[in-house]
């Protein structure tokens, strides 16, 4: 089971991020003693236990990643507002959009929630963007809005989505899609894990403590995962006709 609390999701999602980062000193340690060392029993054993787990770790965690190094950092774009990455020639196929910091404040109330959606909906359909291709994830729980959105809408709503480990439906898990938000930890390391785009939104509320240490702490790893692109270059990928299931 997944935790939900704050304190507990900075915490896994830091730890998540460092061990990635840690990997090749931990390979490079493990060749270098098995190649220099010879440690019989106990040393053996938890020489064996230290660098086969952060392997196993990293293969579970990076599995979407197919045919990617773990060196392969995926493209960053900044921007100001939600409604500027449909900025002419760099428009994506497809949107997985977090909700709270991002459309609206941290723990909002369902009517803002719900006018941030409509908002953000009209404007990815004045770009030309069907909204089957537009979804919103956010780990806050939110099964109320659910309840009270029509099915059109609910089906495009992941709420207590637990990013970065949430899984897209597989039309959104191909070059063209983009995944927008406001923190490197959650939302960069979704598109990290499955090799899309990553639109950074600056933040138009105040982050609480632990969004804002969360931040903080990804701001610093973010050079390891992401490489800064201009906003004018073009999404990868081309278009796709059919909706995504």
């Amino acid at each position: 089971m997944i935790p939900s609390s704050p304190r507990i999701v900075t915490f896994i999602c830091g730890a998540l991020a460092a061990l990635v980062t840690s990997l090749p000193l931990f390979v490079t340690c493990s060749f270098w003693v098995m190649c220099f060392n010879d440690l019989p029993g106990f040393g053996d054993k938890f020489r064996r236990l230290v660098t086969a787990g952060p392997l196993w770790f990293y293969r579970w965690f990076a599995k979407p990643r197919i045919m990617m190094s773990i060196f392969h950092r995926v493209r960053l774009r900044r921007f100001k507002k939600p409604e500027d990455v449909f900025e002419p020639g760099c428009a994506p196929v497809s949107l997985l959009v977090d909700l709270e910091g991002t459309l609206t404040e941290f723990s909002p109330p369902l009517d803002s929630v719900k006018e941030a959606i409509k908002v953000f909906d009209r404007v990815a359909s004045q770009s030309g963007l069907h909204l089957s291709h537009v979804h919103y994830v956010t780990n806050a729980n939110l099964s109320a809005l659910l309840a009270d959105c029509p099915p059109d809408l609910s089906g495009r709503i992941h709420v207590s989505a637990h990013k970065p480990c949430f899984v897209p439906v597989k039309g959104f898990q191909q070059p063209g899609t983009v995944v927008m938000g406001d923190q490197y930890l959650t939302d960069g390391l979704l598109a990290w894990r499955y090799g899309l785009e990553f639109a950074l939104v600056e933040s138009a509320v105040r982050r609480p403590a632990w969004p804002r240490l969360q931040f903080l702490i990804g701001r610093v790893l973010s050079p390891v995962f992401f490489r800064k692109m201009a906003n004018a270059e073009p999404v990868h990928g081309k278009a796709q006709k059919p909706a995504p299931e």
